[in-house]
């Protein structure tokens, strides 16, 4: 689908243009950045929602026995687990999430090499070795 020019798609509220991936959402009278703000974070939309959340049992869309994350409905209206969050539609992690996980991994394995028991015992028997000549053979 082409999405036509920004002067084309114009916001009828705000006379701002359509932004493109709100346009391919099918919006076609609003959608441009400010409308987007205006539902996002307006503070009177925060606290209806925040009220929402605390008084009632809002579910996730793909699990209805559980909560949906109370950050992200607050925010956008969007209504998921943190679980469903963290995962694509085939069930996998997200590329982001796998690649903050590997960054995290990374570095608890270089802070355990560094403080760890094998390199400190390695390089106490490293020091022994070459202080003494002697080789204990590891």
């Amino acid at each position: 689908m082409k999405i036509p020019s920004p002067e084309q798609r114009l916001c009828f509220k705000h006379n701002k243009p359509i932004q493109p991936s709100k346009w391919l959402e099918g919006y076609r009278y609003r959608g441009c950045f400010k409308c987007n703000q205006e539902f996002c974070t307006a503070p009177e939309v925060q606290k209806k929602r925040t009220l929402e959340w605390e008084t009632n049992f809002i579910s996730c869309t793909k699990h209805p026995d559980r909560r949906c994350k109370r950050s992200l409905f607050l925010h956008s209206r969007r209504r998921l687990c943190s679980s469903c969050h963290l995962r694509t539609s085939d069930g996998s992690l997200s590329n982001t999430h796998k690649r903050r996980r590997n960054q995290e991994e990374y570095k608890r394995s270089m802070k355990r090499r560094s403080v760890g028991k094998h390199s400190t015992s390695l390089q106490g028997l490293k020091l022994f070795q070459r202080s003494t000549g002697f080789n204990l053979g590891v």
